[in-house]
């Protein structure tokens, strides 16, 4: 049960962190400077791929749980 919590709440976040990086990309990156842009985009690179990889790491309990291979 654990594994399916975690799953979603993972894959929330990854889904958060690309909705936040283009809403960056397409309204805000104009008011900054070029330091913050770019210390905003490797923050936002590091944490979808955090919470991709934590995601894909649960989905494969999930799917063992599921399928039961």
């Amino acid at each position: 049960m654990r594994h399916y919590i975690l799953f979603a709440l993972f894959t929330l976040g990854f889904i958060s962190s690309i909705i936040e990086r283009i809403q960056f990309e397409r309204k805000k990156k104009h008011e900054k400077d070029a330091e913050y842009r770019s210390l905003f985009r490797r923050h936002s690179t590091l944490l979808i791929s955090f919470f991709a990889y934590l995601a894909a790491q649960q989905f494969m309990s999930v799917y063992e749980a599921l399928c039961g291979e």
